[in-house]
């Protein structure tokens, strides 16, 4: 497990991982073999409770499965918190949890531009309109249609929204005076679709089971059967076996053996003598523990499989040898405070990320919409304007777009969106 998920945990040194060997030798080098699996302990925890036994019975089952995760390569077990309802586990956030924030954030910093982009359109809307028509019913009539399409825009989203924003930007950059207030609209408009885009991308991320498996395995170092079901077609077997595996059910050693022979993938093969490692050093044999564990890292160099060699030479009190792997750890900012090796599965080998694709139609929707802008203007001749309009002259705001004060409006701008994320920050607060 990789420790940016939360709070740094102290670091185990060698020294600390020999004292706690040479006095509890048996938490070193084994696991109660005939301990009953965590996954089923857990289900009948779950059975009591929904039973309504004695509470203090509940409390010792509790306490008992936590004492048997400890010795175990699991990592947490969220699931006793969900379970009982308190918080017997302390879990870091996940790698999804992250995500989610980050949504958050995103969705926020999207309507902040989009805030920006509705303001400068309806400045240029008015400014246009005024030099287009001489007439004030004209005037207003093309405000008021083009106020329809703004809103059609912000109902329907995606390529409408890019078309018409664009296209208002467009009609600005015809006055040369107005053309710093279009370039920010477009700036905006690209943000807005950067925004979007990534949304997209991790709410597609977060969504795929594939992905919670992955998730989940890297935080607790183990998943439910139905989330198993969800790997890859050719791992979902290695999955499963390894997580029976973690989850203290009996390994029958000579099929896994056999199995990590028969394979030709050196990934897979790197899970498979990594894990028969755990089960030589937890039958006390640490001579063959070592060399599987080798084996697996020179098929595929797992992080895991550092940190049992790390823990296995420590056993053997080969200090020297120790120290090398301690050092690979400290460059892959890992350590867990475990005293029995750690197995691996198929987030070991490959972790996927959240896939980010080009908004392609939205950007070729702000061109079109930019170049239909520019050629609507070019059909009619503007007239000079004499004074502002006197119906728009109250919006707060647009004395200073129609002074071309730029600085001044831009201030503006900045503070209400400022403002729209803060009122965005303290809603989400509420909700979360």
């Amino acid at each position: 497990m990789r420790l940016t998920l939360g709070a740094k945990i102290k670091k185990l040194t060698i020294s600390m991982l020999i004292i706690l060997i040479t006095v509890f030798p048996l938490a070193a080098h084994a696991v109660v073999n005939n301990t009953t699996p965590i996954d089923q302990y857990l289900k009948k925890i779950e059975e009591d409770i929904s039973k309504g036994e004695n509470i203090k019975k509940i409390n010792e089952e509790i306490k008992r499965l936590m004492e048997i995760k400890d010795s175990s390569s699991i990592f947490y077990l969220p699931e006793i918190n969900y379970i009982t309802g308190e918080k017997f586990e302390n879990v870091p956030p996940s790698s999804i949890d992250k995500i989610r924030e980050k949504i958050i954030k995103i969705d926020i910093g999207v309507s902040t531009a989009t805030v920006g982009i509705v303001i400068l359109s309806i400045f240029t809307l008015i400014y246009a309109s005024d030099r287009l028509f001489s007439s004030e019913a004209k005037r207003n009539i093309a405000v008021f249609i083009g106020t329809i399409l703004i809103i059609c825009g912000l109902i329907f989203q995606n390529i409408p929204f890019y078309l018409i924003f664009a296209a208002i930007a467009g009609l600005g950059l015809r006055f040369k005076e107005k053309i710093p207030f279009s370039i920010a609209m477009i700036f905006l408009l690209l943000l807005h679709t950067w925004g979007v885009g990534a949304e997209k991308g991790y709410f597609n991320y977060i969504s795929n089971p594939k992905n919670l498996l992955y998730v989940k395995l890297n935080r607790d170092n183990y998943a439910p059967p139905f989330l198993i079901g969800k790997a890859p077609a050719n791992m979902v077997k290695i999955a499963s076996i390894a997580n029976k595996q973690a989850l203290l059910h009996k390994v029958d050693t000579k099929k896994l053996k056999d199995l990590a022979e028969e394979v030709r993938d050196r990934k897979i093969k790197a899970i498979l003598y990594n894990n028969l490692g755990c089960v030589a050093f937890q039958k006390g044999n640490l001579k063959r523990a070592i060399n599987l564990f080798k084996k697996a890292e020179g098929f595929y160099p797992m992080v895991k499989t550092y940190y049992n060699l790390f823990l296995t030479y420590s056993s053997l009190l080969q200090p020297q040898e120790a120290e090398a792997y301690s050092k690979k750890l400290e460059e892959a900012n890992f350590s867990f405070n475990k005293t029995i090796p750690l197995i691996a599965n198929i987030s070991d080998i490959g972790f996927p990320k959240p896939d980010f694709s080009i908004p392609i139609y939205s950007l070729i929707a702000i061109v079109v919409g930019t170049l239909l802008g520019l050629t609507a203007m070019n059909v009619k001749k503007t007239a000079a304007l004499i004074s502002i309009n006197p119906f728009f002259s109250y919006l707060p705001g647009y004395r200073l777009y129609y002074a071309n004060r730029y600085s001044a409006l831009f201030l503006l701008l900045g503070a209400i969106m400022a403002l729209e994320i803060i009122i965005g920050s303290m809603l989400c607060s509420m909700n979360l």
